[in-house]
């Protein structure tokens, strides 16, 4: 998993890997991670979770295609659909945040899109996809953060800033 660079290279039958332990979101939250997608974008997940124990992933944050990201919570789901098209083989700093009923996408700092929701619990186990039907990441990850908390704009813009110096 872990390339010379220190990154965790997602290719061949590492599809996912999990957690010691799963992470039960509530309320507000930001999760950052700088991550280049090899080849397609479509139905590419960065985490999941087996939230009913079924063999299936009921909570979900995956890569739709290009211009699309969806939060499953359960049985609903939600799409943040985006103002710029993005491209394989690019490192981008994927920031997700939640504060109140606003879910909102930052890609490189800056807001991608945005979607109102009823705020629920996102649990994630396992990074990547797990469920046989989903699509595996594929890809390379350079860094992670969950904050249990809506991180504000000036920090986001900070924390990108520091992050794209490695990505």
């Amino acid at each position: 998993f872990v390339a010379a660079d220190q990154s965790m290279n997602f290719k061949n039958n590492a599809k996912f890997f999990d957690l010691t332990s799963q992470i039960d979101i509530t309320g507000d939250y930001t999760i950052t991670v700088v991550a280049l997608f090899t080849g397609s974008l479509t139905n590419r997940t960065f985490f999941g979770a087996d939230a009913n124990n079924d063999g299936t992933a009921d909570d979900v944050i995956k890569m739709v295609n290009a211009v699309k990201i969806n939060f499953q919570y359960g049985a609903s789901a939600i799409s943040v659909n985006g103002a710029t098209t993005l491209a394989a083989d690019t490192y981008y700093v994927f920031t997700f945040t939640r504060s109140g009923d606003v879910t909102t996408v930052y890609v490189d700092g800056t807001s991608w899109g945005t979607v109102s929701e009823t705020a629920a619990t996102l649990s994630i186990d396992h990074v990547g996809a797990q469920d046989p039907e989903a699509q595996n990441f594929r890809g390379q990850w350079k860094d992670f953060a969950y904050y249990n908390r809506a991180l504000t704009t000036g920090e986001i813009s900070d924390l990108n800033a520091y992050l794209s110096t490695i990505a």
